[in-house]
């Protein structure tokens, strides 16, 4: 008998704070932080490193698998930050980009390239949660002041 192999892409998301984001969850998730010496967030949760690790110890063993990608997300509506439309406002609103300031930043990180340790990879995660905060504090203060946001998708491609 002969097998036929169709070859198809994998992609996998992992919401690393695996929860949504709530003034509630944000406030424990300072206490969190401050108790454990992390740095205290900016506009995210802390993420969940557990998860993290043990999906990039099983992604390893699949050699089709070659890379992570970090996904930034940002929306503002009027001079409310990150206030998203809601899933009738993407389906039924034309011109969406006329209510909404929109933005989104991915970095790509080949597998090979992360740290092998768990400790290393739980800190390599907390640093990207880091940067996300910067660049979430750099768009907040570009809406305070009335400037424009990047008008497109950027990306990354880095083996960091």
């Amino acid at each position: 008998m002969h097998h036929t192999y169709i070859n198809f892409s994998t992609g996998l998301i992992s919401f690393s704070e695996a929860t949504r984001f709530t003034a509630h969850k944000y406030d424990e998730a300072v206490a969190w932080c401050k108790a454990n010496n992390k740095p205290k967030p900016k506009h995210t949760l802390h993420p969940r490193v557990k998860g993290f690790v043990a999906t990039v110890k099983s992604l390893r063993q699949a050699p089709h698998v070659k890379a992570v990608y970090d996904v930034t997300i940002a929306y503002a509506h009027g001079k409310q930050f990150m206030s998203p439309p809601s899933f009738f406002d993407t389906i039924y609103r034309p011109h969406l980009h006329k209510s909404w300031r929109m933005y989104a930043h991915v970095n790509r990180y080949e597998l090979a390239s992360l740290p092998e340790s768990d400790r290393d990879l739980a800190e390599w995660l907390e640093a990207r949660w880091s940067e996300k905060g910067r660049k979430l504090d750099t768009l907040q203060a570009r809406l305070r002041r009335g400037e424009q946001w990047e008008d497109f998708t950027s990306m990354d491609i880095k083996s960091s």
